[in-house]
């Protein structure tokens, strides 16, 4: 991060909900990846910003994915560390029958 503030950039990289210091909420479904890109959306407006790269890293690289998919108005690149590159295959896209 020091490198990136260095290079003229700022960077973020907060807890999700429920780890390090966060807040803990009781029930499993405040859970969801729907509640998690909501947090980084909320984040992103809260700090002052319309667009954002986003990163996730292991577990936090399905929020970034999540994030990029429900929300390219504001997170227009996507990085995702320490996750399996998944290449698409033969039939992966099954066109349909008109």
């Amino acid at each position: 991060m020091p490198a990136l503030a260095v290079a003229g950039y700022r960077a973020v990289a907060p807890d999700m909900r429920g780890y390090g210091q966060t807040d803990a909420p009781p029930k499993i479904q405040d859970y969801t990846q729907f509640q998690f890109v909501g947090d980084v959306v909320g984040l992103v407006h809260i700090l002052g910003y319309e667009h954002a790269v986003i990163t996730g890293h292991d577990s936090g690289a399905m929020v970034a994915q999540n994030a990029a998919i429900l929300r390219p108005d504001i997170f227009r690149n996507v990085i995702l560390l320490s996750v399996p590159y998944g290449a698409r295959t033969e039939g992966a896209v099954k066109p349909q029958k008109q």
